[in-house]
């Protein structure tokens, strides 16, 4: 996603504060202290505006981002800002702002801490979402053979915080064979997979056995795509259940930026995940039907548009999203594009499910005929 962004004079956010909100918009956050090179800034296509936080420490740097910059639309102050510091500063401002905001407090930005997408700090790194991959802090990648090594590899990982017992691993993947059996092709897939971690990580035994039960050394930092994912979709809720639809947006955002593919994508099927597949789906489903119902709320219907073609990419039976559609066309005034939607939801329906579209949906439509 391609957000607008801010340029902030020492404003203290460390990496994982790179993103802002502010009136419900997000902005990327280009940070500057006093020994940043200016030059740079030439290669920045857009800043939507500036922050100063320390004017002390950036007093000159201010004046020359002004001239390079005299369109910026806002400066946005801290209290303990003086104009009077600077004459030069305050003609600028008179003259190339449109607007100045004084933030009492400048947490009021609404600066969240995100976590890091790619895993920064773990030593390893899972994907599930679309293609099954692990990764090392040195980007070297697990080389993943046959389906079923792959399957049980995916599993521990998943799993990676809790202890498995060999019975139940040899009853999930050598189903049919005997104990003693399974034991012996559990060993040697276990054996695989740490000597393939042994060589990228510091730890000689990154999977114990104690008591028949696997689990990952302790030391071993481990951190994969569905648990930010979760921990994402959580917070979003969480804002919206208080009312602050703007964060609660932004952090829905930031779970579908996650989701590239179903989880485990490519495997047709295995037992295991089948439920696990399913379930971060519809909250992806979820996610996508609420930013897009707050985009169309907003009036920015082609956003709204997008999230409601992704929802349909996944489940072409998603009633919800076809009728936000037919409403969106309505908007932009494009109706026949919002007839060619209903007589696509209507088709889709009745050869998927045996059904016709809801009286809600028809409703909409009767009132795009008398129009």
């Amino acid at each position: 996603m391609n957000y607008p962004k801010i340029l902030t004079l020492g404003l203290p956010l460390n990496e994982s504060h790179s993103e802002i909100i502010l009136n419900n918009r997000i902005y990327k956050v280009l940070s500057l202290n006093e020994k940043s090179d200016l030059s740079l800034l030439q290669k920045i296509d857009y800043i939507s505006f500036m922050v100063v936080y320390d004017y002390a420490k950036h007093c000159q740097k201010v004046d020359e981002i002004l001239e390079m910059f005299s369109s910026l639309p806002f400066l946005i102050l801290p209290s303990n800002f003086s104009l009077d510091k600077s004459k030069k500063i305050y003609n600028n401002l008179l003259t190339g702002m449109d607007r100045t905001l004084n933030i009492p407090n400048v947490q009021k930005l609404n600066v969240l801490e995100l976590e890091n997408v790619q895993g920064a700090g773990a030593e390893i790194y899972v994907q599930f979402f679309g293609e099954f991959k692990v990764k090392t802090l040195q980007q070297d990648h697990l080389k993943l053979k046959g389906n079923l090594f792959t399957n049980l590899t995916a599993y521990l990982f998943y799993h990676h915080s809790q202890k498995k017992h060999q019975d139940k691993l040899g009853q999930l993947f050598w189903e049919g064979f005997e104990t003693e059996a399974a034991k012996r092709c559990l060993r040697v897939h276990i054996f695989n997979i740490k000597k393939q971690l042994k060589e990228k990580l510091v730890e000689t035994d990154p999977i114990l056995n104690e008591g028949g039960f696997y689990f990952f050394h302790p030391n071993i930092s481990i951190q994969t795509d569905v648990e930010i994912f979760h921990k994402n979709y959580n917070k979003a809720h969480t804002f919206f259940q208080k009312g602050e639809k703007g964060e609660a947006i932004f952090f829905f955002q930031k779970a579908i930026d996650l989701y590239q593919g179903d989880f485990m994508e490519g495997f047709l099927r295995e037992d295991w995940f089948v439920f696990e597949r399913k379930k971060w789906k519809d909250r992806y489903l979820e996610s996508l039907q609420i930013l897009a119902e707050w985009h169309f709320d907003n009036q920015d219907f082609r956003v709204a548009l997008q999230h409601c073609q992704l929802i349909l990419e996944k489940d072409n039976c998603f009633e919800l999203a076809h009728r936000l559609m037919i409403e969106i066309y309505m908007k932009l005034g494009q109706r026949g594009m919002a007839i060619r939607q209903f007589k696509s939801c209507q088709k889709i329906l009745e050869s998927e499910l045996g059904m016709s579209p809801s009286l809600k949906t028809i409703e909409i439509y009767e009132q795009l005929n008398s129009v």
